[in-house]
């Protein structure tokens, strides 16, 4: 909104309505009953694959890659012991990996929009662990609904992995905080009364 409003759009005509998913059955489960880590994205520089990489060649968890992109192959033959590629897969695929893991990373290196990763891993009581870039900050309160860190620093991203591993009770926490948001914000039901307003208030507006 910040950057649209200086170059192109008046911000008093600008509405921010976040992405939004269906509600699920699924129960919470703590970090620690958990094991791998998670990527699932474009597996592309932007992207921030090449500093995630980098990073968890010295992290001690094993990360699951899904998704292709152009770097894939360039990435696949460092032959890393802890990282697995899958490819990519169905939403429902994605969905199941993101539910059983510690915590979902998140590295991306330019401007998101409102990333839908980030959602499906607040829906699915996951962790989330994120380039401090972007609108990204504003959907995620650093250590309150998810984990922040520094864009394209490796050393930063160790850090707060580590950091995560040696402090799960807490993680759990900040965890079930995300999932809280998501039902009061991101649900489908939710954000097609945001969307009614947003109507509403252009009718009112125009006929004014």
């Amino acid at each position: 909104k910040q950057e649209f409003s200086r170059y192109v759009i008046p911000e008093n005509k600008l509405v921010i309505k976040p992405n939004f998913l269906n509600l699920t059955e699924k129960k919470t489960q703590s970090i620690s009953k958990k094991n791998n880590a998670i990527f699932a994205s474009r597996i592309s520089k932007e992207k921030g694959i090449l500093t995630l990489v980098k990073a968890f060649t010295n992290i001690d968890i094993n990360l699951d890659v899904l998704g292709d992109g152009p770097l894939l192959n360039k990435v696949k033959k460092n032959n890393i012991n802890n990282i697995k590629f899958h490819g990519n897969l169905t939403r429902d695929e994605v969905n199941r990996f993101i539910y059983r893991s510690k915590f979902l990373v998140f590295p991306s290196e330019w401007y998101e929009s409102f990333p839908m990763t980030i959602l499906e891993a607040f829906r699915e009581g996951t962790l989330v662990l994120a380039s401090n870039i972007g609108s990204i900050k504003s959907i995620i309160k650093d250590k309150f609904n998810g984990i922040l860190f520094e864009p394209g620093n490796t050393s930063d991203l160790i850090d707060k992995v580590k950091w995560i591993l040696n402090n799960q009770k807490e993680c759990d926490q900040i965890a079930l905080n995300a999932n809280n948001e998501f039902n009061k914000k991101y649900s489908s039901e939710v954000n097609y009364k945001q969307l009614i307003d947003v109507y509403e208030k252009a009718i009112k507006e125009n006929e004014n």
